[in-house]
């Protein structure tokens, strides 16, 4: 899965999936790339502020996982 702004599904929804995932994330101007386009099987949406432009990387990387551990921690309990 992609990371992008206007994604298929909202990073909520990874939490849901039970699949194991491989998250791809490219840089903060130019989004993900084409590679990484083709070679995904949906793309996700972090929801923002309408003044927000764009998130870093590194935040975009720590929300998607605070949803996906969620998932994972719940299961081991």
């Amino acid at each position: 899965m992609t990371l992008k702004a206007d994604g298929d599904i909202s990073v909520k929804e990874l939490g849901d999936n039970p699949d194991r995932l491989a998250l791809l994330f490219g840089s903060e101007k130019g989004g993900p790339s084409d590679l990484f386009e083709e070679a995904s099987s949906a793309s996700v949406s972090i929801p923002m502020m309408s003044q927000t432009e764009s998130l870093n990387v590194s935040v975009s990387l720590g929300i998607a996982l605070h949803e996906r551990i969620d998932r994972n921690l719940a299961a081991n309990r």
